[in-house]
């Protein structure tokens, strides 16, 4: 009889999915508390390993090198990177990068145009480039 009673047919069927519910919610909270512990825990490894790369390479004075490479850049107007103030006073102390005011003179000339270029260059869609102009 109770079979074909609407109303506990009803009754029967809310509590089925309000079991469900409660079932996803518990399966959603048990997975985001414990997704998280994993996350922790796998980004603690990750810090552990980064700090031990870290050690096997300490921080270096750049060598001469380097150092003129990076004046190189900085009197093109490009910056490279690192601190501006090593590559001015190893400019200024190095006679190999006292610029004449004939060589200022042309780099402004050009200046304009190699900006132009460069903009155009890097502004095109494929890996193709233009030749630089003989200017």
């Amino acid at each position: 009889m109770s079979d074909r009673n609407p109303g506990f047919r009803r009754k029967k069927g809310l509590k089925f999915w309000g079991w469900v519910v409660v079932g996803l919610a518990i399966v959603l909270a048990v997975w985001s508390v414990g997704g998280n512990y994993v996350a922790s825990r796998q980004a603690r490894e990750i810090d552990r390993d980064l700090a031990e790369f870290a050690r096997q390479f300490p921080n270096t004075e750049p060598n001469d090198s380097a150092l003129k490479l990076a004046a190189l850049v900085a009197k093109l107007g490009v910056g490279a990177g690192g601190t501006v103030f090593e590559f001015d006073r190893y400019m200024g102390s190095s006679a190999d990068f006292s610029p004449s005011e004939v060589d200022r003179k042309e780099f402004g000339d050009i200046q304009e145009e190699l900006t132009d270029y460069l903009n155009a260059q890097i502004s095109k869609p494929d890996d193709t480039f233009d030749p630089p102009s003989e200017k």
